[in-house]
């Protein structure tokens, strides 16, 4: 934004607010006493004021509330430089490029002369087979000179023709072919940032439109009729923003719409070749959308930190985010998960690799977290948060206290299920779900000493046991063995596992009476 900016105080104020500017890379345009160069006429003079014109940069949209946000940006340096500035008149500068069409030099010896007159049918006939068949083989770069050009097509073919070395005579035999379709007549140039603006554009109508049509196809009753009525307002948004991505080109932008329309709704609605559906659940897009729009909005939000952002807690933050969960999230899992059993941590034994797989789950947690810098970030974007010196701090707080309140209610959540389900499974004689490496699974307990030699912690162990255990695990020296049949209910309960034999079972209703044939083989 090119931002008018009044500086007041002495001298060596004015001098010191110019190498701010420089310090945040804003080039100062023009410096001049106020009332003087473009405020002449304007604004009446003042002997301890001057204005800059400086080219105030920063990341966000291009809106209607950019000229604020430029603003803001200069509130933000006279409270950090402790100087009296003032915005007075703020302007969009728009930098655009324009994509110009790219051309190949070619050679045009192969092309053919055109038939002496009078013309014949049949010399014209074969003047237009040799004219396709050089087009043909000219568009394939059979004769590049591996020259290039850009810009209109007229532009083109005289720049193909221009001598670059001086006193060189202009090259001769030489012509121009498009490379990338956008050359083939005279029209408006796109601009860079134009299409991509109108591709972010459509991004949201693209998504909703999908949300929508998977909900209208799980719901039932009148809401269908609802969400039949928001898909259908989607598609005409998805319409108009795909026209608006090239403006002198709105039909072919709705063409390209109602084409990627098409496509998602092939791959995400119908049985796609093999006759497999691969149609996303309601769920599952809204994670989908949800996961883009957590990427998007911490792209965004970090894309606008400066380097002591990171350093004074971006970093920090990442860092131990990173080191606590590979080092200690995978302990956590496991023991919510023994809690749940009324077990302790130490009674499982977790191989390393189990571990880290449980971590990248804790971690993937957090993906809930970031939801709030996310629309955080989409707000500054937009310029409808100004930054503040301690908006930071404020949301390094926020990050803290909702990964430690979400991520452990997550987890515990998890493990809590994992839990319930082992039991269920165990009351019902099946078999258990393995959970993070523990994998529970029926066993035949054999006591290889006297029933009074063979102490227990938290149950009995049967003498003789007929039917199988549960074995939850083997750790610290002692086999976890879970009694679907203690009474008053089933619990977990430890014997050493020096004074047992642990036998598979076959099956969770197998009898485990010596010299029976199901319980053959040792653990």
């Amino acid at each position: 934004m090119l931002t008018l900016v009044e500086v007041r105080g002495p001298e060596r104020d004015h001098d010191e607010a110019q190498e701010w500017f420089g310090r945040r890379d804003w080039p100062v345009l023009g410096r001049w006493p106020f009332g003087e160069g473009p405020t002449v006429g304007v604004l009446r003079a003042r002997p301890d004021s001057v204005v800059f014109l400086v080219e105030v940069r920063f990341f966000g949209a291009r809106n209607a509330r950019t000229g604020q946000a430029a603003a803001w940006r200069v509130d933000g340096l006279a409270r950090t430089a402790k100087l009296r500035m003032y915005v007075r008149r703020t302007e969009l500068v728009d930098p655009d490029r324009e994509l110009l069409p790219h051309w190949r030099v070619v050679t045009t010896r192969h092309r053919p002369a055109p038939p002496p007159a009078p013309r014949t049918r049949t010399s014209a006939a074969r003047f237009r087979l040799r004219a396709r068949r050089a087009r043909i083989t000219e568009s394939l770069g059979r004769h590049d000179t591996g020259e290039f050009a850009s810009g209109t097509p007229s532009e083109a073919r005289r720049l193909a023709r221009l001598a670059l070395e001086p006193g060189a005579p202009p090259p001769a035999g030489v012509d121009v072919r498009p490379t990338d379709g956008r050359g083939r007549k005279d029209r408006p140039l796109d601009r860079e940032e134009q299409i991509e603006r109108g591709v972010l554009r459509l991004a949201p109508w693209l998504g909703l439109w999908l949300l929508a049509t998977l909900l209208a196809r799980a719901a039932h009753g009148g809401v269908v009729v609802f969400w039949l009525l928001v898909t259908a307002g989607s598609l005409l948004g998805v319409l108009r923003a795909a026209g608006r991505i090239t403006p002198h080109r709105r039909a072919e932008g709705r063409v390209a719409g109602v084409v990627a329309a098409a496509v998602l709704a092939v791959l995400l609605h119908t049985d796609y070749l093999s006759g497999t559906s691969v149609a996303l659940t309601p769920f599952q897009a809204l994670v989908v959308c949800g996961t883009l729009f957590t990427v998007a909005g911490c792209y965004l939000l970090v894309r606008q930190w400066t380097w002591g952002d990171w350093l004074s807690w971006g970093a920090p933050l990442v860092g131990s985010l990173v080191i606590s969960g590979v080092v200690a999230s995978g302990s956590v899992l496991h023991a919510f998960y023994a809690d749940g059993l009324d077990l302790n941590p130490q009674d499982l034994d977790v191989p390393g690799l189990w571990q880290a797989a449980s971590a990248v789950k804790l971690l993937g947690f957090l993906a809930l977290v970031l939801l709030a810098p996310a629309a955080w970030g989409m707000m500054k974007h937009f310029h409808r948060i100004p930054p503040r010196d301690g908006s930071n701090v404020a949301l390094y707080a926020l990050f803290l206290v909702a990964i430690v309140a979400s991520v452990g209610g997550l987890a515990a959540q998890s493990a809590a299920s994992a839990a319930e389900a082992t039991k269920a499974a165990a009351h019902d004689r099946r078999t258990p779900p393995p959970y993070f490496g523990v994998k529970p699974k029926w066993t035949c307990v054999r006591p290889v000493v006297a029933a009074d030699r063979l102490p227990t912690d938290g149950g009995v162990l049967a003498s003789p046991a007929t039917r199988p255990y549960l074995l939850i695990s083997v750790a610290g020296g002692n086999a976890v063995l879970w009694d679907a049949d203690a009474v008053p209910e089933p619990g977990a309960f430890k014997v050493p596992a020096n004074r047992v034999q642990l036998v598979p079972a076959p099956s969770p209703d197998a009898d485990c009476r010596p010299g029976r044939p199901e319980g053959a083989g040792r653990l």
